[in-house]
Protein backbone atom coordinates (compact mmCIF):
# COMPACT_ATOMS: atom_id res chain seq x y z
CA UNK A 1 0.00 0.00 0.00
CA UNK A 2 1.43 3.35 -1.10
CA UNK A 3 0.34 6.37 1.33
CA UNK A 4 -0.50 9.69 -0.40
CA UNK A 5 0.82 11.73 3.06
CA UNK A 6 3.60 13.76 4.00
CA UNK A 7 5.79 12.89 6.72
CA UNK A 8 6.77 15.86 8.87
CA UNK A 9 9.78 15.16 10.75
CA UNK A 10 11.08 17.77 13.57
CA UNK A 11 14.49 17.71 15.66
CA UNK A 12 14.46 18.30 18.97
CA UNK A 13 18.22 18.90 20.42
CA UNK A 14 17.96 18.63 24.59
CA UNK A 15 16.97 16.46 27.59
CA UNK A 16 13.71 14.23 27.32
CA UNK A 17 12.20 15.73 30.01
CA UNK A 18 11.47 19.23 27.38
CA UNK A 19 10.15 16.97 24.92
CA UNK A 20 6.34 17.96 26.34
CA UNK A 21 7.42 21.20 24.84
CA UNK A 22 8.94 20.08 21.79
CA UNK A 23 5.58 18.58 21.18
CA UNK A 24 3.60 21.40 21.55
CA UNK A 25 5.97 23.16 19.27
CA UNK A 26 5.26 20.81 16.87
CA UNK A 27 1.45 20.55 16.73
CA UNK A 28 1.35 23.93 16.90
CA UNK A 29 3.05 24.41 14.01
CA UNK A 30 0.80 21.99 11.96
CA UNK A 31 -2.13 24.10 12.72
CA UNK A 32 -0.59 27.09 11.99
CA UNK A 33 0.31 25.81 8.58
CA UNK A 34 -2.61 24.08 7.48
CA UNK A 35 -1.74 20.60 8.20
CA UNK A 36 -3.89 17.83 9.71
CA UNK A 37 -2.11 14.57 11.18
CA UNK A 38 -3.42 11.72 9.69
CA UNK A 39 -1.71 8.40 11.77
CA UNK A 40 -0.09 8.29 14.80
CA UNK A 41 3.19 9.75 15.42
CA UNK A 42 6.79 8.34 15.81
CA UNK A 43 9.76 9.08 17.51
CA UNK A 44 13.10 8.04 17.26
CA UNK A 45 16.18 8.65 19.90
CA UNK A 46 19.46 9.67 17.62
CA UNK A 47 21.19 10.24 20.27
CA UNK A 48 20.11 8.70 23.65
CA UNK A 49 21.58 7.25 26.89
CA UNK A 50 20.54 6.02 30.41
CA UNK A 51 20.28 9.63 32.12
CA UNK A 52 17.06 11.35 31.90
CA UNK A 53 18.90 14.68 32.26
CA UNK A 54 21.46 15.06 29.45
CA UNK A 55 21.36 18.21 27.17
CA UNK A 56 22.85 16.63 24.51
CA UNK A 57 20.29 14.04 23.39
CA UNK A 58 18.72 13.75 19.96
CA UNK A 59 15.21 12.89 19.34
CA UNK A 60 13.11 12.98 15.92
CA UNK A 61 9.41 13.32 16.37
CA UNK A 62 7.60 12.31 12.70
CA UNK A 63 3.91 13.12 11.98
CA UNK A 64 1.97 11.52 9.03
CA UNK A 65 0.11 14.76 7.86
CA UNK A 66 -2.01 16.41 4.88
CA UNK A 67 -2.68 19.51 3.44
CA UNK A 68 -5.49 20.99 4.43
Amino acid sequence: MIWAHALGTFIHHSHYKTLTSAYAAVLQWIEANDYQIVDSNRESYIESGQEQDHELYVTKLQFSVTKL
